[in-house]
């Protein structure tokens, strides 16, 4: 429902931890369960869960509690970002400028890539959902960390990638989103 919105950068990041019940998600990275993990140890939590939603790096909701989530995007939106992300295609190219926005102040934060197919269609050919089409959207297809970055002069970089992209400025250790670009 999200990947139609404007206003949201939705990235689905497939776990494999569930294959074991009949069908391997073939969209699966054990580098996702890994992030996943990540995020619960940041927030002291000791379980991870599907379908969970991580919200700018700072909310962890149920995929199921629509309200929440809702609350969570509009309460993000509400604030600007610390960092004030530029991205732009050159052929396979992306040039990347990021900057701190005027009185906002961060630590160590990690400039990340993040390659995603927008669109794809599986038939489930087993396991619990044997003989269903789903369509996902904005399917992750790599995580790449260009840099460190302090904040205290600009960030300039670039990536060679191609299809669609997403530019995140995150706080280390599984921090906040601070500042994102998409590229088409």
């Amino acid at each position: 429902d999200l990947s139609g919105r404007d206003d949201v950068l939705p990235l689905a990041l497939h776990v494999g931890y569930w294959d074991y019940i009949g069908w391997a998600d073939t969209f699966a990275d054990p580098r996702f369960m890994r992030r996943q993990k990540g995020y619960a140890k940041a927030a002291g939590e000791r379980m991870i869960y599907t379908p969970q939603i991580i919200v700018g790096g700072r909310y962890r909701i149920v995929g199921s509690h629509p309200k929440q989530l809702a609350a969570a995007i509009r309460e993000l939106d509400a604030k600007p970002d610390a960092v004030e992300v530029e991205a732009s295609r050159q052929g396979e190219r992306i040039m990347i400028r990021a900057s701190m926005a005027e009185g906002a102040t961060a630590g160590k934060m990690l400039v990340q890539v993040v390659p995603f197919a927008p669109r794809q269609r599986v038939a489930i050919r087993s396991g619990e959902n044997a003989g269903a089409v789903i369509d996902y959207t904005h399917i992750v297809t790599d995580w790449q960390v260009l840099g460190e970055w302090d904040g205290t002069a600009d960030w300039q970089g670039e990536a060679r990638m191609d299809g669609p992209v997403a530019v995140l400025v995150q706080a280390a250790g599984f921090g906040p989103i601070l500042g994102a670009a998409r590229v088409d």
